[in-house]
């Protein structure tokens, strides 16, 4: 496949003036479905077709720049072994200039209308290959094919394995099977715990719709759950649309109905932020849909309130019931009980604990701004399991759902003898308990010296 693109690439750049240009064009928001439908049939085009002179280019529908922003792609096409450099994008292919030399044909995939800013390039479409309903008057000069099915990618593979399936490798049948549902949600996933759940939430990079169309969804996602130990999961979707502004949706699964109605209730209250939402119809039981209003709430917003959720949830429990205390369909939040003995806590013992979480908090903020490492669907994510609702969340996976950037690089960086030669330093468990046993220290004996002041003074 990377062969082929890097042809196609590489024909761009050496066009004859007479070569013909058949661009497979994907939808503007360029969703994975557009994606991996333009790049399939054109490659399939390719193969297959008798126009010697005709090169067949798959046109992702945004600017370059744009692309790290779809994660989804990024990590599905570096997990296929494509590269991105082969890819062609929308600002690398003036599509106007080749239609007035007389030279451009189109194929739609993913969508059958061609925005405002393109109609003139109508009288170009040979083919349509589209999932939605269709919204464009059928000519004798364009090929329409337009089935309400789950994705693109299934008519794609319709027509391939009804014209020429002998062109099918595992490459290709893998770019048009799509990601697994399991490595959609561990792919960008964060896991905390409290009282008697244990809670899986996912940035999932494709419309809730979509993802709800997956065959055996519910199925999949309990296995899911079972495999990780997971007796509730939350899945945040994002996608973008024509106008590239993205649009956010939730799904919320656990098998236990007490747990799900419980979170559900508790995001729909939630007012920092209020995430307006809206439900939405879902055919799977274990399942509850929303559309989100609030599209500023990214995941990171979203995590404080479920940690709020799971203190709450803790100090709900009986002692001793844990999650196999949960039985399926066992009632509703208001059959919980509080359980756990009180502790009696001093004003100043508060006090040192307060300033020492502050600063622990200082310090999370430092560490985590170091951890970008990019975590891939096969890595064991038996780690990222043990966080409890009261710990930080650890950027696992650097997306654009989350308000990340980069430390600036050192000025001094580059120096002989810097102190970031070899790297950051390793932090360890035991320098860890040291620096927190400081901290409290430090903490205690600030408190005592405020005391003696005090008292000195009313002296």
């Amino acid at each position: 496949m990377n062969q082929f693109l890097e042809r196609c690439k590489n024909a761009l750049e050496n066009e004859h003036d007479d070569a013909r240009v058949h661009v497979v064009l994907g939808n503007e928001a360029c969703d994975l479905d557009s994606v991996v439908s333009a790049i399939t049939l054109a490659y399939f085009l390719a193969k297959t077709s008798s126009e010697k002179r005709t090169v067949f280019i798959p046109l992702l529908n945004i600017h370059r720049s744009e692309f790290p922003l779809r994660t989804e792609i990024t990590f599905f096409l570096k997990q296929n072994s494509i590269l991105a450099e082969n890819l062609v994008f929308r600002d690398e292919l003036h599509l106007h200039a080749l239609h007035n030399a007389g030279r451009l044909s189109l194929t739609l995939v993913d969508h059958n209308v061609l925005p405002s800013t393109d109609a003139v390039l109508e009288d170009v479409v040979a083919e349509v290959i589209d999932h939605r309903p269709l919204e464009r008057k059928k000519t004798a000069s364009c090929q329409i094919t337009s089935e309400l099915v789950g994705s693109c990618t299934t008519l794609i593979t319709e027509k391939i394995m009804q014209e020429d399936p002998e062109i099918l490798d595992i490459q290709l049948a893998t770019l048009l099977h799509g990601l697994t549902t399991e490595q959609m949600l561990r792919k960008d996933l964060k896991s905390l715990s409290g009282g008697d759940i244990s809670l899986a939430i996912s940035a999932v990079y494709v419309k809730l719709e979509v993802f709800l169309k997956r065959p055996a969804l519910q199925k999949e996602i309990g296995e899911f759950c079972q495999k990780h130990g997971y007796n509730i999961l939350i899945a945040m979707t994002i996608a973008f649309n024509e106008n590239n502004e993205p649009f956010r949706e939730i799904a919320v699964y656990s098998r236990y109905t007490d747990i799900r109605d419980c979170v559900c209730k508790y995001l729909e209250k939630a007012t920092n932020p209020h995430l307006r939402l809206t439900s939405v119809q879902s055919t799977h039981p274990a399942i509850r849909a929303y559309h989100q209003g609030n599209t500023q709430a990214s995941r990171k917003k979203v995590l404080p309130i479920i940690k709020d959720f799971l203190k709450d949830r803790e100090n709900s429990v009986t002692p001793g019931v844990g999650q196999a205390g949960i039985s399926e369909d066992s009632g509703t939040c208001e059959d919980l009980q509080l359980g756990g003995e009180e502790q009696l806590i001093s004003s100043e013992d508060i006090g040192v604990i307060s300033e020492v979480e502050e600063r622990l908090r200082d310090v999370g903020e430092v560490t985590d701004l170091f951890d970008v490492t990019e975590v891939g669907f096969e890595e064991d994510v038996d780690q990222r399991e043990s966080c409890t609702a009261s710990c930080r969340d650890q950027p696992e996976y650097v997306a654009a759902d989350e308000d990340f950037q980069l430390p600036p690089t050192p000025m001094n960086s580059l120096v002989e003898g810097c102190p970031l030669d070899n790297g950051l330093p390793k932090l360890t468990a035991e320098a860890f308990l040291e620096r927190f046993s400081k901290i409290v220290v430090d903490a205690e004996n600030t408190a005592a010296g405020k005391k003696v002041k005090s008292e000195t003074s009313e002296s």
